[in-house]
């Protein structure tokens, strides 16, 4: 037996008698002939389309990578230029809605045109709702040249948060002091709150967009850097049912001055410095049973800066203003219902000392929370999210719900179906004929019916 040379691979073997280990050392090689190159050569394209001239991207999809299923999603995308000018398109393929593995995607384009040295970021948007919150899907973003080949290609990956999970847009320029609002146990089984912060780049300028949250809080916030049209998001998505906190305090000016009157439970005009002992926690406010309530100290030892303000209901008869809690003349709590949405208002700053460091902060902000999401909170069959999304909670809920209750597989039924007429026929016949018992045909009929009637109902069901 000989082993001749393998074209451009088993040059280096010469022919001639096989040793023992010739015939496994060949085998061996055309395997990994076959099998490994196609990594290896796969690795060294993407390494060199890293380095060669031409468009270039970069893609952050959802919120760091998170959404709530049944919404549209954003998808920024980062493109660059070290080439020749360049136009094409941009394409997003995501899976269908409802769309199970090895179901059809949908395609989302866009053209773009990008000059040598040029940069630029694109916002698309596609809808996911597979009816599965908690789950994790992949939206594949090409980059087209007008020819229609792939010039350059990204997969990315997003996790929908739980059904339960309380998911929140904190718009703050600092990322300090939130520790109290991430921790907040809440009274459905199986919630979490869920934290994205937010700048003026990565708020959406539409109300669709923000649908993602059940919860938005302005804390510290140079509001003016938000453009009209993400006000007007702001606002339109508190009118389809969101919930918004708005903290005053020391720097009210900065946060709430430029916000919508729609958008302001009170209207603020200074500062005032609570003494040391003021109550800063409501009498009887929801806590969603936390026992800490009972123990936890209603007042801080150290005085508290507040923003002082009256209630805007005067001035502006669309909000419906309460105050939950007051120091003498100054609201401290102030609850609005506009149009479906909540709005609460805080006067003092949680965020900042001597808050920051006071026990009681973490009730604090678990009664915000719960008065602004209001009794969907406390629901734990029911997803919650403002406005109800893609109608969460009519359209898309019937559909999950027809879904569930389709018909089986057709294959499923086929297979009933030839199970029954084989034991109708052929296995009836070989029984009587071999027990020759001729009354056993009727019997045997009669089980089937009954047995198959049985397991089509269960199928229906």
């Amino acid at each position: 037996m000989q082993i001749c040379n393998y074209p451009g691979l088993l040059s280096t073997l010469k022919c001639g008698p096989a040793t023992p280990l010739a015939l496994p050392l060949a085998l061996a090689l055309i395997v990994a002939y076959f099998f490994f190159p196609a990594s290896a050569s796969a690795h060294t394209v993407q390494a060199s389309a890293g380095t060669r001239s031409g468009p270039a991207l970069q893609v952050n999809a959802g919120f760091n990578a998170r959404y709530r299923d049944g919404n549209w999603v954003p998808v920024q995308i980062s493109l660059s230029n070290n080439g020749p000018d360049f136009s094409g398109m941009l394409s997003i393929a995501a899976p269908s809605p409802f769309g199970g593995p090895g179901n059809p995607t949908s395609t989302y384009k866009k053209t773009i045109t990008l000059a040598n040295g040029a940069q630029k970021q694109v916002t698309m948007y596609v809808p996911l709702n597979f009816g599965a919150p908690g789950s994790t899907q992949s939206i594949k973003i090409n980059l087209l040249d007008d020819n229609g080949n792939v010039v350059r290609s990204q997969t990315s990956t997003l996790t929908s948060v739980g059904e339960n999970d309380v998911f929140v847009a904190v718009l703050s320029d600092q990322n300090l002091g939130f520790n109290p609002l991430y921790s907040i146990s809440l009274p459905n089984q199986g919630g979490s709150m869920v934290v994205e912060p937010l700048n003026a780049s990565t708020l959406p300028d539409t109300a669709t967009i923000l649908k993602n949250f059940n919860l938005i809080v302005l804390d510290n916030f140079t509001t003016s850097n938000l453009s009209n049209d993400q006000l007007a998001a702001l606002q339109t998505w508190v009118n389809q049912g969101g919930a918004l906190i708005e903290v005053g305090g020391p720097e009210w000016r900065r946060t709430l001055s430029t916000l919508p009157t729609s958008l302001l439970p009170a209207t603020i005009n200074g500062t005032s410095t609570l003494p040391a002992g003021t109550h800063l926690l409501p009498i009887g406010g929801p806590t969603g049973g936390d026992p800490r309530q009972e123990a936890m100290p209603g007042t801080v030892n150290a005085p508290v800066i507040v923003s002082t303000a009256t209630l805007a209901q005067a001035n502006n008869s669309d909000l419906q203003s309460a105050t939950i809690l007051a120091a003498s003349s100054i609201p401290l709590i102030v609850q609005a219902h506009q149009g479906q949405g909540i709005i609460c208002y805080l006067a003092f700053d949680p965020t900042l000392a001597p808050i920051i460091n006071w026990p009681g902060a973490g009730v604090l902000w678990k009664g915000l929370v719960l008065r602004a999401l209001g009794d969907g909170v406390l629901n734990s069959s029911n997803n919650f999210a403002p406005g109800k999304p893609f109608q969460t909670g009519g359209l898309a809920g019937l559909l999950q719900n027809l879904l569930a209750h389709a018909p089986p597989s057709p294959w499923l039924l086929l297979v009933l179906l030839l199970g029954y007429l084989i034991i109708l026929g052929p296995v009836r016949f070989l029984l009587v004929r071999w027990r020759k018992r001729r009354d056993w045909n009727w019997r045997i009929v009669l089980s089937s019916i009954v047995i198959f009637s049985l397991l089509s109902y269960g199928l229906a069901i």
